[in-house]
């Protein structure tokens, strides 16, 4: 039998998918409609209902086949699966899945259709998102998530200004907040061991391919309604999005076995797409917008997705897989409120070259308020592929969980351009060649650590152990050319700069300066130590700062674990520890050579790192942002004056 042959679309239509009745184990028959989507009223009453679902395409091995007016279609296994879930035995179902209303061998025809998709997830009824088929821990992994955050949720969350109460957190996610009786009854519960086995459950719950995927996000966060299901078992998302925060009093996150580290980082990102979805449906009625106006300077995220820029959605949802490369753009455009429709920079092509697909977008960026973040954010150091500006943000090839920890610009207290504001020139594309305002700092004069091989921080005391030796040689990097007693160019003596370098100067608002330093002097300890049991070295260390400080035990774990903290994010970012030509204490992207020059550029928070072009004279190539000790809050801005300098 012939396969199904597509009838082509008209302008705004799209193919309403009509599920017909059958038995289970009978073949999948359907049909297709055409209608047209009429987004700018979803509520009224048109021909395009329906509802779409939002699932896992899969790996295209064992294909099924539905039938379309009798004519064959290859569909995965996961929608094959889906799809009989859903089947009703008496009444046909009318429904949108790509894979089958999008003729996938029409690349022009997907184009068009990948560019509605916002609209087409706007529209629908309803959302059905796919979790998958349930298995034996299923229900385990449900009721182990629902009991953690009902039991700890009237412990409120931390936020980078202060806390949120348990009430306040629970309105926020749109949970109900357990009744005194029933917080009793949650609070005596048993959970598992920390770190044990019996958390595992849970954790497959969040390790489902759903929560890993790109396209995902805009399918939930555009939904007018969601219903959620493992199976046919329905789970309630925002349940979910409870248990993937940290809680106060040192819950923290769920404690899952150290092997699983980076399904809390899945958590992670689960958390900001529940997030812009629980802003969105809160901004559509003046008391969620009021809610909003009160609490959101308390909250990081809150404050971070309350508009939803495209800059901020393609960076922090690099996590995120997607089949095809530019994807992971197409997949942000119709969430993004700073995207206008039709902007013809941003349209949807599956033919031209990704080198292009880039470039059209970082120019696009560049050029807008937040230009400098995403110019921040680029560099030599973290350009996977060639053909494309330096100076332009690549986010085709996923960053992992050092995404989620880059710290964004708009929040940095850093401000080595003094407040000055962002200036751009661009010349036309296939040139690309930007002009910035800026002026030449020092070079970088002497070369940076090398690191120690790949840090797995899901090693447990490995990593550890690898922090410690890539500190020791860090601070003996920083202070071999200097004296006891000497002083760094800002009046500090070098051991206080090097102490606040190491770690780029960040602090949280439960810190106080000497609780950095006695962390910092743990860490020393620990450096020279040749102790390789690390449980027997950190007690030694906690009980000599015990005794040299006056400090509790607690106090003094907390000071070594803050450290430890602000650490990790460094060398998890790949940045290396140097000493500039001029003595200053530096941390440099990788792949930064003595040769290179810091720069500060009009308009940028941190200072970068340039080097000389060989293939065009007179001008540079971005490497990336960097951390000078000491012009990180416009110290250098002293009588310079900026010059127009071209990157490409």
């Amino acid at each position: 039998m012939s396969a199904y042959e597509y009838k082509p679309l008209r302008e705004g239509e799209i193919r309403i998918l009509l599920l017909l009745p059958g038995d289970e184990g009978s073949r999948l028959d359907i049909g297709l409609e055409h209608a047209k989507l009429l987004a700018d009223a979803p509520d009224q009453g048109h021909d395009a209902q329906y509802e779409a679902v939002s699932y896992v395409w899969g790996p295209k091995e064992n294909m099924r086949e539905v039938f379309i007016d009798g004519a064959p279609l290859e569909i995965t296994p996961s929608l094959n699966s889906l799809l009989r879930r859903l089947r009703s035995t008496t009444q046909a179902r009318r429904l949108w899945a790509d894979a089958i209303c999008i003729n996938q061998l029409d690349l022009i025809e997907q184009a068009a259709q990948v560019t509605m998709m916002g609209d087409i997830y706007k529209t629908a009824e309803r959302v059905l998102v796919d979790l998958g088929e349930e298995t034996q821990n299923t229900a385990a992994g449900l009721e182990l998530i629902n009991a953690f955050w009902r039991k700890h949720i009237h412990r409120g969350i931390p936020t980078p200004t202060g806390d949120l109460s348990g009430e306040t957190f629970a309105y926020y996610l749109g949970v109900t907040m357990p009744t005194r009786e029933e917080a009793g009854k949650f609070r005596n519960a048993e959970l598992p061991p920390d770190r044990s086995p019996g958390w595992d459950p849970a954790v497959e719950i969040f390790e489902r391919e759903w929560f890993r995927r790109v396209w995902i996000i805009q399918e939930f966060v555009l939904a007018r309604d969601v219903v959620m299901f493992i199976g046919k078992r329905p789970v309630e998302w925002t349940h979910l999005l409870a248990a993937s925060f940290t809680f106060n009093d040192g819950v923290g996150t769920m404690p899952v076995q150290q092997s699983k580290i980076q399904s809390l980082m899945y958590m992670m990102v689960w958390s900001c797409i529940g997030v812009l979805r629980r802003i969105r449906l809160m901004s559509s009625s003046e008391e969620g917008r009021r809610f909003l106006d009160s609490v959101t300077p308390q909250s990081h995220i809150w404050k971070k997705f309350q508009k939803c820029r495209l800059v901020d959605l393609l960076h922090y949802f690099q996590m995120c897989d997607a089949t095809k490369p530019r994807d992971r753009y197409f997949s942000t455009f119709g969430m993004a409120d700073d995207v206008r429709t039709n902007e013809k920079a941003l349209e949807v092509d599956y033919i031209c070259p990704i080198e292009t697909i880039i470039t059209r977008v970082a120019r696009f960026l560049v050029t807008r308020e937040y230009g400098e973040e995403m110019f921040m954010r680029a560099g030599l150091h973290r350009m996977p592929r060639e053909g494309i500006p330096s100076w332009a943000e690549d986010v085709t090839v996923s960053k992992g969980a050092m995404a989620m920890v880059d710290r964004s610009l708009e929040d940095t207290c850093d401000n080595a351009a003094g407040g000055t504001t962002f200036v751009v020139g661009l010349s036309p594309s296939p040139d690309n060649v930007l002009k910035v305002l800026a002026f030449k700092f020092e070079r970088v004069g002497r070369k940076p650590i090398r690191t120690l091989g790949e840090w797995n921080m899901a090693s447990g005391p490995e990593s550890v152990l690898y922090m410690r030796d890539w500190f020791g040689k860090a601070f003996r990097l920083l202070l071999e050319d200097t004296h006891p007693g000497q002083l760094y160019p800002t009046g500090e003596t070098v051991y206080d700069a090097a102490r606040k370098a190491l770690i780029c100067d960040q602090g949280e608002y439960k810190e106080t300066p000497r609780q950095l330093e006695i962390g910092f002097t743990m860490w020393t300890w620990g450096a020279v130590s040749r102790n390789r049991d690390l449980p027997s070295a950190i007690q030694w260390a906690l009980m000599r700062a015990h005794k040299l400080f006056g400090i509790t035990f607690e106090e003094a774990n907390f000071c070594f674990t803050k450290y430890l903290e602000h650490l990790a994010e460094v060398i998890f970012k790949k940045l290396l520890p140097a000493v500039t030509s001029r003595g200053y204490f530096a941390q440099l992207p990788s792949g930064s050579q003595p040769e290179d020059e810091i720069w500060i550029v009009r308009g940028c928070r941190q200072p970068i790192i340039l080097c000389r072009s060989r293939e065009r004279s007179g001008m540079y190539q971005l490497v990336g942002s960097c951390y000078v000790h000491g012009i990180m809050q416009g110290e250098a801005l002293d009588g310079r004056e900026f010059e127009e300098i071209l990157i490409h």
